[in-house]
């Protein structure tokens, strides 16, 4: 892929090989950092989403 990738992945998990991603996305993040159950995860879904998307932006403002 040629050219800037400005496009942020978040995702439920990383599994084995999502670092071929990166030829697509600038960079990969997972909403979970602690090993959880699929139905804690969709029942916490939005929380996890927030959490994430807080820490990124707030990443992104401390570098901007």
């Amino acid at each position: 892929m040629s050219g800037q990738k400005s496009i942020l992945l978040l995702s439920g998990s990383l599994g084995k090989g999502y670092e071929q991603l990166y030829d697509y996305f600038v960079s990969c993040r997972s909403i979970i950092n602690e090993p959880i159950s699929l139905q804690d995860s969709m029942e916490n879904a939005e929380q996890l989403l927030f959490n994430s998307s807080r820490d990124i932006t707030r990443f992104i403002k401390l570098i901007s």
